[in-house]
């Protein structure tokens, strides 16, 4: 059996050069800080790159944006508030499944208000529904962007109260009309 041949189409034109190495750096002297060689460049990522990065980053981990204990302290609070005094046991089950609820829709709601600022025409207020085994809840101006202000007073003025400084009244005369029909085949 024969070796194969390499054709001349296939070889590399020349050999890569070798970059000459560098020069041994001394170390820093007690003053002055060395963050990175001049020689050594920060990496860029193409657009979006980053964004994906984080992405996945954050649907590895399973963090709450709450740590665990002030959330239960708060939901126990406001369920003795409301309660009249009374105190409820919680499962810890069914406060992390509240507390995994309030995440996701605090979730969305910032990345609907990102598209909202970044003008992706979504809207003004930010409107959530919640899935869950017993069926939809929508939740209608869940926030709002920008609340309107309050009217001090009526803003209604009587005819003439604004006094007219100018009136130009110009005619203008039809020189020529024409239709033309537009060809669709």
């Amino acid at each position: 059996m024969k070796p194969p041949q390499k054709s001349s189409s296939r070889r590399k034109s020349a050999q890569p050069q070798k970059k000459p190495a560098a020069p041994p750096q001394s170390p820093p002297s007690s003053g002055e800080t060395s963050h990175r060689p001049s020689t050594q460049r920060r990496r860029r990522y193409r657009p979006g790159a980053r964004a994906l990065m984080e992405i996945r980053k954050y649907q590895k981990s399973t963090n709450l944006l709450i740590q665990k204990t002030p959330f239960f302290r708060l939901v126990r609070e406001i369920c003795l508030k409301y309660s009249r005094g009374v105190f409820y046991y919680w499962q810890s089950t069914a406060l992390m499944a509240l507390q995994e609820l309030e995440d996701a829709k605090q979730l969305v709601t910032d990345s609907i208000t990102a598209g909202i600022i970044c003008d992706l025409g979504s809207g003004s207020g930010v409107d959530l529904c919640v899935i869950t085994r017993e069926g939809a809840q929508v939740l209608r101006g869940y926030t709002e962007m920008e609340a309107k202000g309050k009217r001090c007073s009526s803003y209604r003025y009587l005819r003439g109260t604004t006094a007219v400084l100018s009136e130009t009244v110009t005619r203008c005369d039809l020189v020529e009309e024409t239709v033309q029909r537009m060809d669709t085949a």
